[in-house]
């Protein structure tokens, strides 16, 4: 971050950390304090005319400041929500001032790269997706927690079963949800997918910001997308309709689903609103919020129909519909 602050000719950087990661908390804050009294933070660094210093910002933050807007907004003490644009951040951004935006994992492969220069690091990775990626891998694996792999590198099976230890409890696997709660749902036929941001794109999901669950087969799908939809509808800042309003009728209709009232034509309907959501939202939280219904319908849209024709969950978890 000072890098880049010297790069820009900024004099003032903020590390955003939501107030529950208390233990982020206290190393950023460790961090800072070593790199003051090393003298490469604050008044002149290392001698130089360049000043520069960093503030924690401690907020309540929520899923929708993942935006850059709405963490800006939060930032200054107001809710999160999205901004319009333009102007963008690098015009107009923290106290009207030109701002940069940056993960702190983009940010910490500055220094590797100014030290072996760019051509040593796009050797890691691939041409297209050069660099290496922390993944957090969760769910029914036996080997939890973050790992780091060169991009393109890794398959997902070489994820799950060598780094992570296989499914746990002996269980087989039903899926992968990758990228959030916003990301989208494969299946074992993906399992020699590798791990970048081109070939997720390209199987209907998403690596966003690294998360992997693995899913094993005592999961309901259907009741899975419903919890993940209740939870983006709790996250949603509420400005526009589609998402707001989207993200509530889908979950009324999921909600039916699992409680045996659903029909098929619901199906079409989710289908509908996912799709308007996507091309009208404000912020890209409300345009992905159709991806863990539309993944799960196209590899499971038979156990949707089961739980709405013959009013039975397969995994015998749904509230009102319960295995014969």
């Amino acid at each position: 971050m000072i890098i880049a602050g010297y790069a820009i000719n900024a004099q003032k950087g903020y590390l955003y950390i939501r107030n529950e990661y208390q233990k982020a908390i206290d190393c950023v804050r460790r961090a800072i304090e070593d790199c003051e009294q090393a003298g490469i933070l604050g008044k002149n660094v290392l001698g130089n005319e360049f000043s520069f210093e960093c503030e924690i910002i401690c907020a309540a933050g929520s899923y929708v400041c993942g935006e850059e807007g709405a963490l800006m907004e939060s930032l200054e003490g107001r809710t999160g929500v999205p901004r319009i644009k333009p102007p963008l951040p690098t015009v107009k951004g923290i106290m009207e001032q030109p701002t940069i935006i940056n993960n702190v994992e983009t940010l910490a492969n500055i220094p590797l790269i100014l030290k072996d220069g760019s051509e040593e690091y796009a050797k890691i990775g691939i041409e297209s997706c050069s660099g290496t990626k922390l993944i957090s891998l969760a769910g029914a694996v036996k080997n939890k927690g973050l790992t780091e792999i060169p991009m393109g590198k890794i398959t997902l099976r070489q994820l799950i079963y060598d780094i992570g230890g296989g499914i746990e409890n002996d269980h087989g696997l039903k899926c992968i949800q990758t990228g959030g709660p916003s990301g989208g749902y494969i299946t074992e036929e993906n399992l020699d997918l590798t791990l970048d941001f081109d070939s997720l794109k390209q199987s209907g999901s998403l690596l966003g910001s690294g998360g992997i669950v693995v899913i094993d087969d005592n999961i309901c799908v259907v009741d899975m997308a419903k919890y993940m939809i209740e939870f983006l509808a709790d996250e949603s800042c509420g400005t526009c309709t589609p998402c707001r309003e989207g993200l509530r009728c889908i979950l009324e209709i999921l909600t039916k689903i699992t409680n045996g009232k659903g029909s098929k034509e619901d199906l079409d309907l989710i289908k509908e609103i996912a799709f308007v959501a996507s091309k009208a939202s404000r912020c890209a939280l409300g345009m992905t919020i159709g991806n863990p219904i539309l993944t799960t319908l196209k590899y499971f849209k038979d156990e949707y129909e089961e739980h709405i024709e013959k009013l039975r969950c397969p995994a015998n978890v749904c509230a009102m519909i319960k295995e014969d």
